[in-house]
């Protein structure tokens, strides 16, 4: 039976490089989707080149659906890359949305 879309949870992880952190989260079991965007800022749309040379005010994010049957939001923090997280303003935000 497939899942329902009103069954899995959304975990938000921002100040992350999004490149090494949705391939590593999409390996986990019970995780089903991850998509890689942009948070905060002041420009709509921005591009990956505003974003990185830091003249927008947004941070690099990841929205990460997964089941929590199959994997919770504590395994999700103790699974991600580590290695990926900057430290400092803006980032290591986290949240669950039931």
């Amino acid at each position: 039976m497939p899942m329902e879309e009103k069954d899995l949870r959304v975990a938000t992880f921002a100040g992350v490089c999004f490149w090494c952190t949705e391939a590593d989260f999409d390996k986990l079991p019970g995780v089903v989707r991850v998509i890689s965007g942009y948070t905060g800022g002041q420009k709509e749309n921005p591009t990956y080149a505003e974003v990185s040379a830091g003249t927008t005010g947004h941070v690099e994010a990841v929205q990460v659906y997964y089941d929590p049957k199959q994997i919770n939001f504590e395994q999700l923090l103790d699974n991600r890359p580590k290695s990926a997280f900057r430290l400092g303003e803006g980032s290591l935000l986290y949240f669950s949305i039931p």
